[in-house]
């Protein structure tokens, strides 16, 4: 990614960003452009988010986004029931021939 940005970016800029850290509009437009994109498209997007007040994210914040991206494997709400298992996990417990 350093080489793609013209040196502008490093691999812990590049995470802090993907993480939502806070960036400048030159490491922004860097990034972009790195991954072959159209800087204007993304301008007001990106002054519209910059000039937006930051939410400290707590540790319930965390656990709902997780559970909402876990939340196919846990059981069916109401059934209390866990889903069928899924063909790796059923393989497991095949007999072996």
């Amino acid at each position: 990614m350093a080489l793609l940005s013209g040196m502008v970016l490093d691999s812990e800029t590049v995470t802090n960003v993907l993480r939502g850290a806070t960036v400048t509009w030159g490491e922004t437009q860097a990034l972009i452009l790195a991954l072959d994109g159209e800087p204007a498209f993304f301008l007001n997007l990106w002054e519209a988010a910059s000039q937006a007040p930051r939410v400290a994210e707590t540790p319930s914040h965390r656990l709902n986004r997780m559970i909402g991206a876990f939340n196919p494997t846990f059981a069916s709400p109401g059934t209390g029931r866990r889903r069928a298992p899924l063909p790796h996990q059923r393989m497991r417990h095949a007999p072996i021939p």
